[in-house]
């Protein structure tokens, strides 16, 4: 979809390939899309939890927390 508004856009499906793709997005003059796909067990921080807001955001922990 970004590329067909002339954006440029990169999917990421490794955690291999990350430090690469910001690379790239990095050296994009202009706007650029950067689609990480992280599996659902991987934990991220910061974290909205589904159906939460922005005021619920989580910042830390170690994915064991029960909110």
């Amino acid at each position: 979809m970004a590329e067909s508004f002339g954006v440029p856009a990169r999917r990421i499906l490794r955690k291999d390939d990350v430090r690469a793709a910001i690379r790239e997005m990095l050296d994009t003059p202009g706007p650029y899309l950067l689609e990480v796909i992280t599996p659902h067990v991987e934990h991220v921080l910061p974290m909205i939890p589904g159906g939460g807001t922005f005021k619920e955001i989580i910042t830390q922990g170690d994915g064991g927390d029960q909110y």
